[in-house]
């Protein structure tokens, strides 16, 4: 199948804003670099389910609050519900996007309307002053009892009970016939559950800075589960917090802000998208700077900047690194840090960028930061690298 290629050519996108100081003019561009995943799949793990098990899915008056200038309101519409489905679908179409799995099954969703959820979960007691005890002998149980934690937040209690849904110390919200089922009628390697999700939001006007704010915190919870073993594999919990801000009188400002529901909606749809790039490898669009000048050889590179020409820009850099204004050496020198990494050639990246920090030390305090924050940005650069290499061959 078709795979995003670790060692692609990184694309340049447009210019988007502009700086100067008295030494120093610089530009700022967009680029799409791809990152690693932060969690690690087992090797030859290809095939991937995925389920909409949420169980907080009924109006909850307990997750039903929200603030508008600190008065607190009662949302009667459910909508943290629409949004769980938001969420999962941009989850789901985030993760198709990175053509990462060679193949993703959306199975059946559950349905927790009408059921109570039973907590017969305590604390796991464990014990590590025995050498004996690893922690890999309570990964299930220790990944349930938090997924149980989480859902007690919220407390979810239906107006009518069908039936009733009893944790399970190792499995979480299913039991091991359950996950030996889905194991057996997919062709799935490992399934994600979405298994708990609510928001939290409010809207306050702010008189010293006469700014209007808004907030909106998306709690979710996953677990995962190995098919090929059929156990827990690892549950993990994040609470992702999108902002809107206005600057007006308090009438006009309030305006501007979107309408809570939107607010909320927006939110899911921001939220599920992160959630699959925590996942996958994925493509990110970060920001550079680079150096532009006056200078008239070196003036001409910012045009080749602008149409995506990095090594004939180099040719000229290069040219000039040793310039006996150190002015343009320093500049020069970081650019071609900057030609480099666009070329994945991180370690050329890094020895430009150490040069160039060297023209003048800390006696030039912005050009120092500049080049520090780059020297910070490609060691972490080729950390990614290395670790996208390894979840790529473990695809393999």
């Amino acid at each position: 199948m078709k795979r995003l290629q670790k060692n692609s050519i990184f694309l340049v996108l447009i210019v988007v804003a502009s700086g100067c100081n008295t030494l120093y003019n610089s530009r700022v561009i967009s680029i799409d670099i791809m990152e690693p995943a932060r969690v690690k799949l087992p090797e030859g793990y290809k095939n991937l389910a995925v389920r909409y098990n949420n169980v907080n899915v009924s109006w909850n008056p307990n997750t039903a609050v929200y603030y508008v200038d600190g008065e607190e309101m009662i949302d009667s519409t459910n909508l943290d519900s629409m949004a769980s489905h938001i969420y999962f679908d941009l989850f789901v179409e985030t993760l198709k996007e990175q053509q990462f799995f060679d193949s993703i099954q959306e199975i059946e969703a559950a349905d927790y309307s009408k059921t109570l959820i039973v907590d017969t979960l305590s604390k796991p007691e464990i014990n590590f002053s025995d050498s004996t005890v690893e922690l890999k002998d309570y990964i299930n149980e220790i990944g349930a009892h938090i997924l149980a934690s989480e859902i007690k937040k919220t407390n979810p209690s239906p107006k009518e009970v069908y039936k009733k849904k009893y944790l399970n110390s190792k499995f979480g919200l299913y039991s091991q016939k359950e996950i030996s089922a889905i194991a057996d009628s997919t062709s799935a390697d490992v399934l994600f559950s979405f298994d708990h999700f609510f928001t939290e939001n409010g809207i306050a006007y702010f008189v010293y800075n006469f700014t209007a704010n808004e907030a909106v915190k998306v709690h979710y919870s996953w677990t995962a589960y190995d098919l090929k073993q059929k156990k827990l594999g690892f549950h993990f919990s994040k609470t992702d917090t999108i902002y809107w801000s206005h600057s007006a009188s308090k009438t006009e400002a309030m305006k501007k802000i979107p309408p809570r529901r939107d607010a909320v909606l927006n939110a899911a749809d921001i939220a599920g998208t992160n959630t699959a790039k925590f996942l996958v490898p994925h493509w990110s669009t970060v920001q550079r700077m680079y150096y532009v000048s006056g200078n008239t050889e070196i003036k001409p590179t910012q045009e080749l900047v602008k149409q995506g020409k990095w090594l004939e820009a180099a040719k000229v850099w290069k040219a000039n690194v040793n310039s006996p204004n150190k002015n343009i050496a320093a500049k020069c020198k970081f650019n071609m840090a900057v030609a480099c990494e666009m070329n994945d050639q991180l370690d050329a990246a890094l020895g430009w960028a150490v040069e160039s920090y060297h023209v003048f030390g800390e006696k030039n305090e912005i050009h120092a930061a500049n080049c520090r924050d780059y020297i910070r940005i490609l060691s972490q650069r080729k950390l990614d690298v290395s670790l996208l290499e390894k979840q790529f061959s473990s695809m393999e």
